[in-house]
């Protein structure tokens, strides 16, 4: 009896854990984000030590006591808002100008570039998407490192 009890029980555990995970995927998938924001900021190809020629370093934020530099500071965001059927598409993030955002930022995802912060609230910004008219970004070829201009025409 002991054996089948056992069985049983375990089955109805296991399918309360999918569901509980099921349930808890929005949370995972947040920290997931922020721990993949805290990776990218340490990566080694993220710091830089400062050029001595130079008396003002820009856009920089000191990480360490050997006075090295980020070059990037990546900050986990929420996508609220996507529009693609336009020929001027954007995207609504959950971050603003008070988790730092600022006009001009680029906007990546795992995959590369998504688009450039156009406007910034408290707490949104307006993302001019790559899938935008007057998007145009510089672009270089992994494979044979050729450059040029990515944009869309609608």
């Amino acid at each position: 009896i002991s054996t089948a009890t056992n069985e049983v029980v375990g089955k109805v555990d296991k399918q309360y854990a999918g569901i509980h995970s099921y349930f808890h995927l929005k949370e995972i998938n947040q920290q997931l984000s922020e721990e993949n924001a805290r990776l990218n900021n340490a990566l080694r190809e993220n710091i830089a030590a400062p050029d001595s020629t130079k008396k003002f370093v820009i856009d920089t934020t000191t990480i360490d006591s050997l006075r090295r530099y980020r070059k990037f500071s990546y900050l986990p965001a929420a996508v609220v808002g996507n529009t693609v059927t336009f020929q001027n598409n954007y995207l609504t993030l959950e971050r603003g100008a008070k988790q730092g955002v600022k006009k001009g930022m680029a906007v990546v995802s795992p995959q590369g570039i998504a688009g450039v912060v156009l406007d910034v609230s408290e707490n949104y910004c307006r993302v001019m998407s790559l899938l935008h008219r007057n998007s145009k970004v510089s672009a270089m070829l992994k494979r044979d490192n050729n450059f040029g201009s990515v944009e869309w025409d609608g």
